[in-house]
């Protein structure tokens, strides 16, 4: 379904079999840990990549916590081993550690950096690349004029933008917590204002609250405006499809539509529409012609124009 929509990559997660026996059901593999964004196991895994290679598509494997368990890394390397028998194209990795010992195995897949991995200049890049990286999976807040320049650094380094759904209030490389036991960083703030001094009658929070108020749409936008949809049923959530041309001559490899854990009808309606917008692009459309088009197909100018989704706001 996806493939035939457009998608010539994919990447999941996999949960080992005994690992939440092992080490916890919260500590996961990958960064998602919840069973609906990860595969049951190596043989669902290699299911899959025989049906995707069978459709001329790639499969990637997500060992991208930010960190692990000194006792995990045999696991990992384990489920690495299988994952190359069964034709893994690459491994999406963050934690350092682990990316050292999957660069020295014989015959392995392309090593991908993980947006948590925290390739964010060209030094960085550099550092990665000298490590085994073929592909660094950039930052959500690379802005077009440092794409450029990373770019420009490393012709020889694939670079992969995120483009639909998934925001991240704060900085996912930085960050230690977990989404499974819900995120603190998507939650409404809510304030009791202590008035004090010889002024405190005068207190007029409006001004707060119009400031909660702009946050709160921020934040939502963030989390994927509620994973919900628009009236024709394409997904809400941070966008950036409108920066399409400008992605196209910056030379970028690959563009992330996220969420793993979706529904598979989110999934379908986020290949398709970025596929609609690459097609406008692939006919010669101009950089205005396909802000007008995106902007268009998303019929809701009430979040594009507070522009709080934007992957590229300018």
């Amino acid at each position: 379904m996806l493939v035939k929509s457009g998608a010539s990559e994919l990447y999941c997660g996999v949960i080992p079999s005994r690992w939440a026996e092992s080490f916890g059901s919260l500590s996961g593999a990958s960064r998602r840990t919840s069973p609906r964004a990860n595969l049951e196991g190596i043989d669902a895994l290699a299911a899959l990549i025989a049906r995707a290679h069978a459709l001329e598509a790639r499969v990637f494997l997500t060992l991208n916590a930010s960190s692990y368990s000194e006792e995990m890394y045999g696991s990992l390397v384990d489920l690495a081993t299988d994952a190359t028998k069964a034709g893994v194209d690459a491994f999406i990795v963050a934690d350092l550690t682990l990316l050292l010992r999957l660069a020295k195995m014989p015959a392995r897949p392309a090593l991908h950096l993980s947006s948590l991995g925290r390739g964010t200049n060209r030094e960085s890049i550099a550092f990665f690349r000298d490590l085994g990286v073929s592909r660094v999976i950039l930052p959500r807040h690379t802005s077009l004029r440092e794409l450029a320049a990373l770019r420009q650094a490393h012709p020889d380094v694939e670079l992969e933008v995120f483009i639909l759904n998934d925001g991240c209030v704060y900085e996912e490389a930085l960050c230690m917590t977990t989404h499974e036991l819900g995120a603190f960083c998507t939650t409404p703030w809510s304030f009791r204002a202590r008035n004090q001094g010889a002024n405190s009658d005068s207190f007029d929070r409006s001004d707060l609250d119009a400031h909660l108020a702009d946050y709160d749409r921020w934040r939502s936008a963030m989390s994927n405006a509620g994973c919900s949809f628009t009236a024709g049923g394409l997904p809400s959530g941070p966008c950036g499809l409108c920066a399409l041309s400008q992605l196209r001559d910056s030379g970028v490899d690959a563009l992330k539509i996220v969420g793993r854990e979706a529904t598979p009808y989110r999934k379908l309606r986020s290949v398709q529409m970025l596929r609609a917008v690459l097609e406008q692009l692939e006919l010669g459309a101009s950089p205005e012609e396909i802000v007008s088009y995106a902007r268009g197909l998303r019929a809701t100018p009430e979040l594009c124009d507070q522009r709080y989704m934007c992957y590229f706001r300018s």
